[in-house]
């Protein structure tokens, strides 16, 4: 008996990333991507049992690589301020990288995907304890106001990474003559010195 191609389960997630891209994990048609990833119906079976599972996994891939780089980043710096700027600067670079994914995993939430939904409950408390405990930290040293967590947090994520979503969302729905006329605007928000200037104004903001 033939075993079973080593890539085709890679080239199926590779296919639902640009589908979820775009379409969100709404969008996601099991016949659809087997299709596309020239395999068939059994061969997904054989790899991922179910959409369910599926889904899952393609989450799961993104929220790890995600949660490695702001692990990462919390390992540098001196003081916890220069963590906390660390870990929202990798998160915000994370997110212009993969605004796409970003934009539709936000329109699946608004939208009360159960898969989603649960995926979200059980992974991102992993990374607001990490933020959490550095901003505890940089509070308890002086570096950052007394203020509650929540506020702290909500305050920082959206001055940094809505600006980003939203330049870059208008930049992927105009056509390319617009993209040109867009660009230099676009720098101004998107890239990554822009990016740099907000956090640094957002913790000026939050100092005490």
């Amino acid at each position: 008996m033939a075993r079973p191609s080593r890539n085709v389960d890679k080239r199926m997630l590779e296919v639902a990333k640009r589908i979820v891209c775009e379409r969100g994990c709404s969008g996601i048609r099991v016949r659809e991507i087997a299709a596309k990833a020239h395999a068939n119906l059994g061969m997904f079976h054989y790899h991922f049992k179910s959409k369910r599972k599926f889904t899952r996994l393609l989450l799961q891939e993104y929220y790890d690589e995600f949660f490695r780089r702001l692990s990462t980043a919390a390992g540098d710096g001196n003081s916890a301020i220069e963590q906390v700027r660390g870990v929202l600067l990798a998160a915000a670079l994370f997110v212009r990288q993969e605004h796409h994914f970003y934009a539709a995993l936000l329109k699946d939430i608004l939208n009360g995907n159960d898969e989603v939904l649960k995926f979200v409950r059980e992974n991102f408390p992993k990374h607001i304890r990490l933020m959490r405990e550095l901003i505890l930290r940089a509070q308890k040293e002086g570096d950052m106001v007394d203020m509650p967590f929540p506020q702290l947090i909500s305050f920082l994520m959206t001055s940094l990474n809505f600006p980003t979503l939203i330049a870059l969302t208008v930049a992927d729905r105009s056509g390319e003559v617009k993209r040109r006329e867009l660009k230099m605007r676009l720098d101004d928000v998107a890239s990554h010195a822009a990016i740099e200037q907000r956090l640094d104004m957002a913790l000026k903001g939050v100092s005490p």
